[in-house]
């Protein structure tokens, strides 16, 4: 048994015969950048995300910083974030603004309201909260913060396509939002690619300003701005892949619903909790866990690959060194990045592949343990 972590062919099998189709319609036209595809692809997932607008981009992680930017993120002010989380949601925020950490609660592995609280300063204009791994952040509570303080939102949904509270998606929480389709997400593209989404718009119009050179006309610039567009081939992708997404994501569910289920008795294992009324996108089944090097070599003997997603939490990055921090700083985040594991979950994996891993996992822990 051969299990790896990530298997995308089965997604892209679904798609491959009209995406060749699409491909030689637009070599044919010549049509590279911009046009059509993005401006569909910007219409179907605004309405996905339930929002009035969604700028297409080359990353996510210019989504987050063109976010920050149209939300008046100015270089002297403080931006709240997470600890726990991949290092673009830091870059976006020290290439616009101040990072600033706050933990994470230990049973979701999401940004601490009560934490973020006790970090608002005179200088915090914003807030980032990271929908982790696919799980809903807190946003009632950070809603009302900023509502408080007078602070944006923008969300990091880099992880969340389809995630939501309620029926309200993710991406429409925040003053923008910020989602990557990097090939491994629950939307992937064939590439890099991004996107902002908002209902205010002068955000959006921000956005898009930014994201062409600043350019308000044939070379005409506004103001500086970045090369942050999605190619026409990207938006192709995306624009077929959508509508399969809603179905992708419940298999995602159905997967880490097996795990959850056949691994609930093991004190050993602690899946995120998702609170009532959460919908989990589940971009990664992730789990905090006991003597987890052993337990990755004994499922790698197995056929069986795993990975940790993040070992060091963003504040103990030597990247990040010169904000002085050490470990001991935010406790939950460093604790989770001790003991997470993520476990392969994806569609096209099967259900019988995940009972043969949870069947693992439990051989695993009732071993005899050396004393």
């Amino acid at each position: 048994m051969t299990i790896p972590f990530l298997d995308l062919s089965y997604q892209t099998r679904k798609i491959q015969t009209q995406l060749l189709d699409v491909l030689r319609n637009l070599t044919d036209q010549n049509r590279f950048i911009g046009g059509a595809e993005v401006e569909r692809f910007e219409k179907s997932f605004a309405q996905f995300c339930g929002v009035e607008t969604c700028v297409a981009l080359n990353s996510g992680t210019d989504a987050l910083r063109l976010g920050l930017l149209a939300c008046g993120v100015k270089p002297e002010d403080e931006v709240i974030t997470s600890p726990f989380t991949f290092i673009a949601t830091a870059e976006a925020i020290s290439q616009t603004g101040v990072p600033v950490f706050a933990d994470v609660n230990l049973d979701t592995f999401n940004l601490s309201a009560k934490s973020v609280q006790s970090r608002i300063s005179h200088r915090t204009r914003a807030i980032v909260p990271v929908h982790i791994f696919g799980l809903p952040a807190d946003m009632i509570a950070f809603g009302a913060l900023a509502d408080q303080g007078g602070l944006a939102v923008v969300e990091d949904a880099c992880q969340a396509h389809g995630a939501a509270i309620g029926e309200k998606k993710v991406g429409s929480f925040g003053d923008a939002a910020a989602f990557s389709f990097y090939p491994s997400k629950n939307l992937g593209a064939f590439g890099d690619a991004g996107a902002a989404t908002t209902s205010d718009g002068e955000c959006d119009s921000m956005i898009r300003l930014l994201r062409n050179h600043g350019q308000t006309g044939p070379y005409f610039h506004q103001r500086e701005g970045f090369n942050s567009r999605m190619d026409t081939f990207q938006a192709a992708v995306l624009n077929l892949k959508l509508p399969l997404l809603q179905r992708w994501n419940e298999e995602r569910q159905r997967l880490a619903g097996i795990y959850r289920d056949e691994l609930e008795s093991l004190n050993e294992v602690i899946f995120q909790r998702i609170p009532e009324g959460y919908t989990h996108a589940f971009h990664l089944v992730a789990a905090l866990v006991e003597d987890r090097p052993d337990l990755m070599k004994f499922l790698s003997e197995h056929g069986v690959e795993t990975k940790v997603v993040y070992p060091t939490p963003i504040h103990l990055l030597p990247a990040y060194r010169y904000l002085g921090h050490q470990e001991g700083d935010f406790p939950n985040a460093e604790e989770v990045c001790r003991r997470v594991i993520c476990l392969p979950a994806y569609p096209g994996m099967g259900d019988d592949k995940v009972y043969e891993i949870a069947t693992l996992i439990r051989r695993f822990y009732s071993r005899p343990r050396a004393e």
